[in-house]
C-alpha cells in the first residue's frame, strides 16, 4: 500500500484487454468506488459478464468483462488478381492486391479492415489492358477476336491495298505491356540492284532511273565477257524480285605469250602457253580465273615450267683452268633435291638452293 493510502482503498484499476473505464487514469481509488468499463471500437463485448467493478476493502469485485478483437470477413481476390500481402483480418490491418500479366487494376491495391467490420475501399478488380489503335497507310485492319477491340490478346490482320506490298507480319497481337507484337507497313516494293550490277565485266542501264515495280533494266556484257542467259532485259515484278537471272561470265588476262605482254581472252577459252625449252602447257579461262589443264583436267595449280641453263664451274687440272658446261631442264617442287654434277664432285641441293645460282625462265 502506497503512502497516504487509506486502508480499504484500491491502488490501481483492473486491466481489461480492449476496454477502458470512466474513472481517473491513476489511483488510488477510495473504498466503495465503482468503475464502469466499455469495450473500445476495435473490440466487441462478450455477453454474460458484468462491466461494473467495485472497490471493496482494497479489492475490486463484481466485474468480469471480456472484450474480443473485432475482425472483418475474409477477403478473396477477384478474377485475374492475387493477394501479395496481408497483415490480418482485424480492425486496422491491411491487404494488398496485384493483377496478373495483361491486366491492370481498377481500384486501390491496398484495403484496410474498418471498425464496422468492412474493408475500405472495396477490393479492386483487374481488367484487360488495351493497346492503342493500330494504323498504317494503305492498309486495311481486320479485328480477329471475339472480345473487346484492341484489348490484351486480341489480334489484328493487315491487308495492303493500292498496289502496295506488306513489309512485316500479316497478323499482330496486343501484348501485356500495351504494345503490338509487330509493326507491319504497306510500301511500294523495290527490287534493288540486280545481281549482275556487281560483276566487273557488266554494265546495267536503268530505263526508269529506279528499281520500282514495273521498272526495266538492260544488262550488257563488256569485252571478252560471255552472257549466261538469253534475255538481257529484266523487269521488277510485284513481288519485289527481278523477272529472271542474267549474268556475264568475265574473261581473263594472261601473260603466256613470250614478249607480247598481257592479253585478254574470253571466258571458257583455252590458252596455249609456250615455254623457252620448246614445250607447251595449256590454261583455261573460267570467269576471271586461269586454270591449268593437266592431263585433260583443269587445276588451280598454275605452276609453270622452269628451264635451268648451264652451270659453269671452274676446275684446276695441271694448273690449267677449264670449264665444263652442263645443261638440264626440270619441272620440280621447291623442296625436291636436285643432283648437280661438277667435273670432280657431285652434290645434292634443293631446288631453292639451285635457284640462287641458276635463274629459271618462266612462261
Amino acid at each position: 500500500m502506497r503512502s497516504g493510502t487509506v486502508i480499504g482503498d484500491c491502488d490501481t484499476a483492473p486491466s481489461v484487454t480492449g476496454a477502458f473505464h470512466n474513472g481517473s487514469v491513476t489511483g488510488p481509488y477510495s473504498e466503495g468506488v465503482v468503475l464502469r468499463y466499455l469495450c473500445s471500437q476495435a473490440y466487441d463485448r462478450i455477453r454474460g459478464g458484468s462491466n461494473y467493478y467495485r472497490c471493496s476493502s482494497g479489492i475490486w469485485t463484481g466485474g468480469n468483462l471480456t472484450c474480443t478483437r473485432r475482425r472483418c470477413i475474409d477477403v478473396k481476390s477477384e478474377p485475374n488478381s492475387y493477394i501479395v500481402g496481408q497483415s490480418g483480418h482485424y480492425v486496422g490491418e491491411t491487404t494488398t492486391f496485384r493483377c496478373h500479366g495483361g491486366y491492370e487494376m481498377n481500384g486501390a491495391d491496398l484495403i484496410t479492415c474498418m471498425t464496422n467490420r468492412t474493408w475500405s475501399p472495396e477490393p479492386p478488380t483487374c481488367v484487360k489492358v488495351k493497346c492503342p489503335e493500330f494504323s498504317t497507310p494503305d492498309a486495311q485492319i481486320f479485328q480477329d477476336f471475339s472480345g473487346v477491340r484492341n484489348e490484351f490478346g486480341s489480334k489484328n490482320k493487315i491487308t495492303c491495298t493500292g498496289g502496295t506490298f506488306l513489309q512485316g507480319p500479316k497478323s499482330i497481337t496486343c501484348l501485356a505491356n500495351k504494345t503490338w507484337s509487330g509493326s507491319p507497313s504497306c510500301t511500294i516494293p523495290k527490287c534493288g540492284n540486280p545481281p549482275a550490277s556487281y560483276e566487273p565485266c557488266t554494265e546495267v542501264f536503268y530505263t526508269d532511273d529506279n528499281t520500282n515495280i514495273g521498272s526495266q533494266v538492260e544488262v550488257i556484257c563488256l569485252e571478252n565477257a560471255v552472257p549466261s542467259g538469253t534475255n538481257p532485259y529484266l523487269i521488277c515484278t510485284a513481288t519485289g524480285r527481278w523477272s529472271h537471272e542474267y549474268h556475264c561470265l568475265c574473261g581473263c588476262r594472261h601473260d603466256c605469250s613470250v614478249n607480247t605482254g598481257p592479253r585478254s581472252v574470253m571466258h571458257d577459252t583455252d590458252i596455249d602457253c609456250p615455254c623457252p625449252d620448246g614445250t607447251h602447257f595449256k590454261r583455261k579461262c573460267s570467269n576471271r580465273t586461269l586454270e591449268k589443264i593437266l592431263h585433260g583436267h583443269t587445276s588451280h595449280n598454275n605452276t609453270v615450267c622452269h628451264t635451268f641453263h648451264s652451270a659453269t664451274s671452274p676446275t684446276s687440272h695441271n694448273n690449267n683452268a677449264s670449264h665444263v658446261s652442263h645443261t638440264n631442264s626440270f619441272v620440280t617442287h621447291p623442296k625436291t633435291r636436285l643432283k648437280v654434277t661438277h667435273p670432280t664432285t657431285t652434290v645434292s641441293v634443293t631446288h631453292a638452293e639451285h635457284n640462287i645460282l641458276h635463274t629459271p625462265q618462266h612462261c
